[in-house]
């Protein structure tokens, strides 16, 4: 469940943690704006679509075992959204970058 907001950046810039190049920022935004009804499509349907067996299993079986706790437990993951989940994800990683550095 890779962020599509995510990759549409990344046709435009391979790496972000390679800086941006501001001589043509300006007309990668205009492209990535020009996104935003496809970006926002996609995270309505994310939000409208609920956490099955099968996405809850993949994230237990492809994530850091801590980390697929720690976005497992809680609130019965079969009822949030897939949104959701993916903000949960986000958080914990964010969360373990920060108690690393």
């Amino acid at each position: 469940m890779e962020c599509f907001f995510g990759r549409v950046i990344k046709q435009y810039y391979a790496k972000h943690t390679s800086g941006f190049e501001l001589d043509d920022l300006h007309e990668v935004l205009h492209k990535v704006h020009d996104q935003f009804p496809t970006i926002k499509s996609r995270i309505m349907q994310l939000n409208s679509t609920p956490v099955d067996k099968t996405i809850a299993e993949k994230v237990e079986r492809d994530l850091d075992k801590r980390l697929a706790a720690e976005v497992l437990t809680g609130q019965d993951i079969l009822h949030i959204s897939q949104w959701a989940l993916n903000n949960r994800i986000t958080y914990e990683i964010n969360y373990q970058k920060e108690i690393n550095n």
